[in-house]
């Protein structure tokens, strides 16, 4: 089957706009939602294309949508809609503006750093937070769904540019009542790092394997390596190690006693032995950070964050002026208005490029020109009336009147510019744009791209067990062009064309 889901596709009342992950089963699209006049960005998570027919797969993905839905917590990614439209099952949640963990933690790798310590806690104990509200979980009857989410790591907790952390992909979670009848014995599901003993061990396990999770993830996050080392060639090793119980290499001596206490407690082999809840471990976390005096607040976060990858939220601010502009495109002037969320964009989208019935902003005046044309040869004819014959003065008009006529529809081109015409690619649509500062006897024509499907990196994602890419994508200089193009209109100064992203945004686990 080939995957019928374009930018511009709508589900439902969601129209996609650029895919921002992909993963073995889903694809996650930006999109944005109509309601009631206006426009909000939204997450929307799908089916890859082999899998959209396969019962067993859809009735995983209904399963994770199902499960995600019922969790209100605001650590935890919410849940918008469950839907299916022309054969794509779908559900849409809530667009977080940051990025995983696990990415924080490799900028800080990378120049030699580990994640302070008071952001590390801060973070672990605000997912503490979504974990437990997913734990308490109850159906519509009020019983309890024992939840469990066996895939917490620093990649499937999000870090929202606000300081915000939030708990996404319940697409491994166990729990009571799922459509998909549970795994035969001795297979795990989850990474080596992060699980708990008995979660390797294929045996039966509760909340307190999250609870283990937990303080793999912030052990990881202090010392910058896993519980046991599962490097290439050790990954066996690692795994009998875990099992066993082996003695793990200890925390730094900077780590205070009483935070020490805490992460010990959690990472013990037995569960009877750990913290008994998300919550119990949460308040531990809190009060050892007041001990210790290592707390931080959600603007702390924001600031680490913000300082460690100081490009990302612009890169994704390029994505989503550039997602909207295709859509505004596509879809003509009414399309137009600022989105709900249109904050993410760090300013206002403006193109300057919608007129009249979808037409670049110069052709009014363009228009205008060809019109005094017209009309000067109108005049002009009935000036040679008094001369010619009342049949030649028609033929003048009729001819003059296509002349004109052909003079506004032919490019016209800046003067000084190179007059050799750009290539129009596969992709693209060939848009006029009028040089800021121009009037309308010269203008040029820019090549704008279309949002491809391939135009956005999938190869990080972040709803699900999310797997990462070493490569951040950088934005395009917007100061170089094709010769002849420009990027403002003459009704917007200074408004710059936004840069086609070369990678993904943000992640959606999966």
């Amino acid at each position: 089957m080939t995957d019928l889901l374009t930018a511009g596709r709508r589900l439902k009342s969601y129209e996609l706009l650029a895919p921002i992950a992909r993963g073995g089963m889903g694809t996650v699209w930006l999109a944005r939602m109509d309601a009631q006049g206006s426009r909000r960005l939204v997450a929307v998570k799908t089916i890859v294309s082999q899998y959209r027919d396969d019962p067993k797969f859809r009735d995983m993905f209904l399963d994770e949508a199902r499960l995600s839905a019922l969790i209100d917590h605001p650590n935890v990614a919410k849940i918008l809609e469950i839907g299916e439209d022309g054969g794509v099952l779908f559900y849409a949640m809530e667009y977080i503006d940051g990025d995983p963990l696990r990415r924080l933690q490799q900028q800080l790798l990378e120049r030699g750093q580990t994640v302070p310590l008071n952001v590390a806690l801060r973070v672990c104990a605000d997912a503490c937070a979504g974990l437990h509200a997913a734990h308490e979980t109850r159906d519509g009857q009020g019983n309890l769904l024992e939840v469990v989410h066996r895939d917490v790591s620093p990649h499937n907790i999000l870090v929202a540019s606000s300081g915000a952390v939030k708990i996404i992909d319940f697409g491994v979670a166990k729990a009571l009542h799922r459509i998909v009848a549970e795994s035969t014995a001795g297979t795990f599901k989850g990474k080596i790092d992060f699980m708990a003993p008995e979660q390797a061990r294929g045996a039966h396990i509760d909340r307190r394997a999250d609870v283990y999770a937990i303080g793999a993830s912030l052990f990881h996050l202090i010392t910058g390596r896993a519980v046991y080392d599962s490097s290439e060639g050790r990954q066996l090793a690692a795994l009998h190690e875990l099992i066993s119980g082996a003695a793990r290499a200890p925390l730094p001596e900077a780590v205070p006693s009483a935070i020490r206490h805490v992460i010990d407690r959690a990472l013990a082999h037995e569960p009877d032995e750990r913290f008994g809840t998300c919550e119990e471990l949460r308040v531990a976390l809190e009060h050892a950070m007041v001990a210790c005096d290592e707390t931080a607040t959600s603007q702390e976060v924001a600031a680490i964050l913000d300082a460690t990858c100081p490009d990302r939220a612009k890169e994704r601010g390029n994505l989503i002026q550039f997602a909207i502009q295709a859509a505004e495109e596509r879809n003509g002037p009414e399309a137009a208005g600022d989105p709900i969320g249109g904050s993410l964009l760090g300013a206002e989208m403006s193109n300057g490029a919608s007129g009249a019935h979808g037409r670049p902003s110069y052709s009014i005046p363009l228009m205008a020109l060809s019109g005094a044309v017209l009309g000067f040869v109108v005049l002009f004819a009935l000036h040679r009336v008094r001369d010619d014959s009342d049949s030649d003065a028609e033929t003048t008009v009729v001819r003059s009147a296509a002349a004109a006529s052909h003079m506004e529809a032919a490019p016209l081109s800046v003067p000084g510019s190179a007059q050799t015409k750009a290539p129009i690619l596969p992709g693209t649509a060939h848009i006029p744009i009028l040089p800021s500062g121009a009037n309308a006897q010269g203008a040029s024509a820019a090549a704008i791209p279309v949002v491809p499907a391939a135009a956005v990196s999938a190869a990080t994602p972040v709803v699900a067990s999310a797997k990462e890419s070493s490569t951040t994508p950088k934005p395009v200089n917007t100061t170089s062009a094709t010769p002849g193009s420009t990027h403002a209109s003459s009704h917007s100064t200074h408004s710059a064309k936004p840069t086609k992203p070369k990678g993904s945004t943000s992640e959606y686990g999966f």
